[in-house]
């Protein structure tokens, strides 16, 4: 198996979080991915040679694809050997480099035809690497990067101060920035494609993933604790709505790879 986490180019770090490269072969049985709600935008170069990705009613999805924000449970699945390289993307990059607005893409799957040069399209297909693909990318979203890009700050603080807050209140946000909360819905939904308050469902979500992944031996009811839920079971209940599985179930599936809001089942 190869699973490698690659950071981007400097140039590119205020869009890009990383790329993700992924190969497996799981033989002839079919293996379920997981996809949980995400804030994370992700572009992929599914492989010709290997298998595609395969919906819960039977379709596949294109051989290279745009996902947006993800604020709900999924299931795909894949089968035999199967690789990808994709492209991770903070939540605001999708208007920004594709020119799209964030609310087409939630919970949605689309041909990057549909948002780039057939060029790219047809280079990406014949790279013979990954390296390849990467430089491929990188330099598309590069170019896109030097227009004249119009970024909205308090979006850009939500996104990138959001991990130095224990927890975070829409008055807070209000307050900071000295908006209304009207104000502060409509950025959300013109850079994001979604409201303010699912937003902050999604961040609390993430943190309590990473409590768990990162501290074993913490005990369910302390991570509710440390997210300031008012007790164990509105926690388990706001878990299950993003996940699709509780808390418990989470920490005892056995998982052959995982990455952001998804997870392969072994």
């Amino acid at each position: 198996m190869i699973n490698k986490i690659i950071p981007p180019p400097e140039i590119l770090k205020n869009y890009v979080r990383n790329f993700w490269v992924l190969e497996f072969n799981i033989g002839d049985c079919k293996k379920k991915l997981k996809l949980q709600a995400d804030y994370y935008p992700m572009l992929t170069v599914q492989c010709d040679s290997h298998s595609h990705t395969q919906t819960e009613n039977g379709s596949y999805l294109p051989n290279i694809f745009l996902g947006g924000i993800t604020t709900k449970p999924a299931d795909f699945f894949v089968e035999g050997a199967y690789a990808h390289v994709a492209v991770s993307f903070y939540p605001q990059a999708l208007r920004q480099i594709f020119r799209v607005k964030g609310v087409e893409l939630v919970n949605r799957y689309y041909d990057l035809s549909c948002f780039c040069p057939v060029e790219l399209i047809a280079r990406l297909q014949e790279s013979e690497n990954y390296d390849e693909r990467i430089d491929l990318l990188s330099e598309f979203i590069i170019s896109r990067t030097r227009e004249n890009l119009i970024e909205d700050a308090v979006i850009r603080e939500c996104i990138f101060a959001r991990d130095h807050y224990d927890t975070w209140r829409l008055i807070d946000i209000i307050k900071k920035h000295r908006i209304s909360a009207r104000q502060l819905e409509r950025k959300f939904r013109e850079s994001l494609g979604i409201s303010p308050k699912t937003f902050l469902r999604i961040n609390r979500f993430e943190k309590s993933m990473r409590l768990m992944k990162n501290e074993m031996s913490k005990k369910l009811s302390d991570v509710a604790y440390d997210l300031e839920y008012s007790d164990h079971s509105h926690f388990t209940r706001d878990f299950k709505a993003s996940a699709g599985f509780s808390p418990t179930e989470y920490m005892t599936t056995k998982k052959i790879v995982e990455y952001s809001g998804s997870f392969l089942e072994e």
